[in-house]
């Protein structure tokens, strides 16, 4: 589930629900799941699904840092996070100026 606040909003109460994860974006609105359902768990059931080995991601948030830490290839936005933009395998240009066609054509996808 996305919850959306105003820009600053501090979801950090909301961190102690039992059972929940609570993964705030770069503007306004955070991931809320299962805390044992992520975007990195659910990679991995597409994974097995069509019997995949590896995967590239694109991410720009705290919320995509465990779907970064288990791709071959992680790209950041250059307007994300900075941690995010710490643990990608590469920071590209950002949304705005072409980042995810350019950075396609950074690894040899296009």
């Amino acid at each position: 589930m996305i919850a959306y606040g105003p820009m600053g909003y501090d979801y950090e109460p909301f961190r102690h629900i039992k059972g929940l994860s609570i993964l705030p974006g770069v503007s306004t609105y955070c991931d809320i799941t299962h805390n044992q359902a992520t975007k990195a768990t659910g990679i991995k059931k597409l994974l097995e699904f069509y019997h995949c080995d590896e995967y590239i991601c694109f991410g720009d948030s705290t919320n995509d840092l465990e779907m970064f830490k288990y791709a071959k290839i992680s790209l950041c936005m250059g307007q994300g996070d900075p941690l995010a933009k710490e643990k990608a395998t590469y920071v590209i240009d950002s949304i705005d100026q072409d980042g995810l066609y350019k950075g396609c054509i950074k690894i040899g996808l296009i």
